[in-house]
């Protein structure tokens, strides 16, 4: 193949994975079939990273440190399966290793289009805005058709199917919606693109309230916070101002539902969780007990199990002890790091920061260990917006050696 037919093959597989990231990135919010986002990444991102392996292994600098101190924790959490009992085993080695795997080419998927997409984060943020948009209004259309005008039942999404999950995957559409109307120096679009930026924030607080979830208030709250400290304009005063007053009433609205989901019987049921998981470790605190997958356990009213402790980080403790706790730790404020240092030049970062720190806060909630299969709510929260930030750095970093040299 000549120099012009292997420039024009790359350009094609480069697309591919452009293409598939934006598909695999936003599919959570408008693929029904779980199923269907795995493949995406398999066929559109996995894929072509292997048939561009030999150009990215000459490119790719797998010396440096910051993809080492990256990968520890997935080949920490990977590793400790070798360890673990026997009967404790849901899945195999190999679903392990292959979801390994996935974070890795997820990295050199980004970092192969980073490097030549310049803007690929804001128009990511652009494509997550529409795709978040027409799926809340179809959510909430749909929740109205199915159970008339009450609130009395809770929305689970027409997309997703737990309330817990849509209320927080939309505080994070919510907190774009507002960094897009924010920042219009860089997001212009004009008087229909701010209108429909002004709906999309109310749809979003409609799906959150009738999913019933309380944690994605606080994420909501805690980007509020942020934009009033970093910038005191008209505008975002106003927007915080009319949130108030609609969470306000909106509460009022709802008091016997926030009692009920507030009570003391919710917060010790969360604790015994945590309880639990810790006495199954049966004393294995540094190294854990080893990753299988799902150990389930049994609630506190003793009318079921939960697949895991619904908390991140008390489940890389569980199954990799000591050790997996301080890697998760580690990795969580090595990307903040990595994130800070990109974000004088990139506004655009600020958010994907925020993505990341709130997705970690909402999986302190609602998580597992975080060495999932591609797609859902794990990556979206973490690996997705993490990988981001650590990549952006690397290829920033380059671009200044660059024109030093």
């Amino acid at each position: 193949m000549g120099k012009y037919g292997s420039e024009k093959y790359y350009k094609i597989l480069i697309n591919i994975i452009y293409l598939g990231l934006f598909l695999f990135i936003g599919g959570i919010y408008f693929l029904r079939d779980s199923g269907d986002i795995p493949r995406i990444f398999y066929l559109m991102v996995l894929l072509p990273c292997l048939l561009l392996l030999p150009k990215i292994v000459k490119e790719f600098n797998f010396n440096n440190k910051a993809y080492i101190i990256f990968l520890l924790l997935p080949m920490y959490l990977c590793i400790s399966f070798l360890w673990a009992q026997e009967e404790n085993i849901k899945r195999d080695f190999t679903f392990h290793l292959r979801n390994l795997f996935c974070v890795f080419f997820y990295m050199l998927g980004l970092w192969s289009v980073m490097k030549e997409k310049q803007k690929f984060i804001t128009k990511l943020l652009i494509f997550l805005f529409i795709s978040g948009f027409f799926t809340s209004v179809i959510s909430v259309v749909y929740y109205f058709l199915e159970y008339g005008f009450t609130t009395n039942n809770v929305l689970v999404g027409y997309f997703i199917d737990n309330s817990n999950k849509v209320g927080s995957l939309y505080s994070i559409h919510f907190c774009l919606c507002a960094f897009l109307l924010f920042n219009k120096k860089i997001f212009s679009y004009g008087a229909l693109g701010n209108t429909l930026m002004i709906l999309a924030l109310i749809v979003d607080v409609m799906v959150i309230f009738l999913s019933q979830a309380i944690v994605p208030w606080l994420i909501i709250a805690i980007f509020f916070a942020m934009v009033i400290m970093r910038d005191w304009h008209w505008l975002n005063i106003l927007v915080f101002s009319s949130f108030v007053l609609l969470a306000g009433f909106g509460l009022i609205y709802y008091l016997d539902m926030l009692g009920h989901l507030i009570s003391m019987n919710r917060v010790q049921a969360r604790i015994d969780l945590v309880q639990k998981a810790i006495a199954q470790m049966d004393g294995q605190y540094l190294f854990g007990i080893g990753l299988c997958y799902k150990l389930p356990l049994v609630n506190l009213f003793g009318t079921g199990t939960n697949p895991h402790p619904h908390n991140i980080f008390v489940d890389c403790f569980r199954f990799g002890g000591m050790v997996g706790l301080f890697l998760i730790v580690g990795q969580f404020f090595y990307l903040i790091r990595a994130g800070l240092k990109s974000i004088q030049d990139n506004v655009e970062v600020g958010f994907i920061l925020f993505w990341f720190v709130a997705g970690t806060i909402l999986l302190s909630f609602y998580g597992q260990q975080p060495l999932a299969r591609p797609g859902g709510y794990i990556w979206f929260f973490y690996w997705i917006p993490g990988t981001i930030l650590l990549v952006k750095w690397i290829v920033d970093r380059v671009d200044v050696q660059n024109v030093k040299s």
